[in-house]
């Protein structure tokens, strides 16, 4: 049902790093550092959508996540680092969806990953002023283009990661599906340069 949507969650993330592609050529390094957050949270909401397909999302974190952009984030990065077990993708019938204290004990390992993230959309948009002085602590005419530009092929990485990830999903559907999506996964994470290490449940 929502694989349309997700597809065309993919093709604006990529639609929005090609933008900050552009950006950079024009220098202007911190709104192309901005959209790439973007970006990643678009990817991590197609994943989220296929995964509410599969019926491993409450409801709840399926709307909190249309709305927000703390559940997109730590999904995408919750994948990448290996979080997320696959053998709770792997069980049908959903009997391990992700629920509000899932995304609650996942957001508190990946604190810092994510503040991160929310960190380079602001420094990228907006000039920050010290108090106490009027000093400039930060500035999006600062940021270094190559800071910025390591962080897009990041980004790039996770756009290709998801689409095969929802390719998987998708194939998966099928009631006729033999696909081992934990070794396929697998095989992809090496390929794509995701250091995943999946724990035995």
């Amino acid at each position: 049902m929502y694989s349309i949507g997700s597809q065309e969650c993919l093709k604006n993330a990529e639609k929005l790093l090609d933008d900050a592609k552009i950006l950079m050529v024009a220098k202007s390094f911190g709104v192309a550092q901005s959209l790439s957050v973007t970006a990643l949270e678009e990817v991590g909401k197609a994943i989220i959508l296929e995964l509410a397909d599969l019926n491993y999302v409450d409801k709840e974190i399926f709307e909190r996540s249309m709305k927000e952009h703390l559940p997109k984030k730590v999904i995408i990065q919750t994948i990448e680092k290996g979080l997320l077990l696959p053998d709770k993708i792997d069980r049908r019938g959903g009997a391990c969806r992700i629920n509000k204290d899932e995304l609650f004990s996942l957001t508190e390992k990946l604190r810092k990953d994510v503040r991160s993230l929310e960190t380079k959309r602001q420094d990228g948009l907006y000039v920050q002023i010290r108090i106490e002085d009027g000093t400039v602590e930060k500035s999006p005419l600062n940021l270094n283009k190559n800071d910025v530009e390591q962080f897009m092929e990041v980004v790039a990485k996770s756009i290709e990661f998801g689409k095969r990830l929802c390719e998987f999903f998708n194939d998966y559907k099928s009631p006729d599906s033999k696909i081992n999506v934990r070794n396929n996964l697998w095989m992809f994470s090496n390929k794509s340069g995701f250091s995943i290490q999946w724990d035995e449940a």
